[in-house]
């Protein structure tokens, strides 16, 4: 419903003040008789901050099961090691414009892909 830069702490009363606001510019009532309803992840922060606003909410459950599938499959050697090695390639590409750049064009010549800026 909505995104906003959040440069303060994120604690749980930081995240109800924001909450808060958003609700008010949205014009919906802060009341539990309301219908309204906050689907939110699992960080005790989020849970906190939630709680001091008194409209019901609940861990969002697509969420809940892809923590629980990324954790049984991160659990297995196999796909562990492979998730290891591709945040290392994604490290060492990410760590200079000029990587980044060769691998753009290694790309382009090996697949024949349009070359982008992203």
């Amino acid at each position: 419903m909505s995104c906003r830069n959040f440069p303060e702490s994120h604690t749980g009363a930081n995240i109800a003040a924001k909450i808060r606001g958003i609700l008010e510019e949205w014009g919906l009532d802060a009341r539990p008789e309301s219908y309204n309803v906050i689907v939110r992840d699992g960080a005790s922060n989020m849970r906190s901050g939630c709680n001091l606003v008194p409209i019901d909410n609940f861990h969002c459950m697509i969420h809940l099961l892809q923590l629980t599938v990324g954790d049984a499959v991160l659990s297995q050697p196999m796909p562990k090691n492979v998730v290891i090695k591709c945040r290392a390639l994604c490290t060492f590409l990410h760590s200079s414009s000029r990587v980044t750049a060769t691998f753009q064009k290694k790309k382009t010549q090996v697949y024949d892909l349009p070359l982008s800026a992203a």
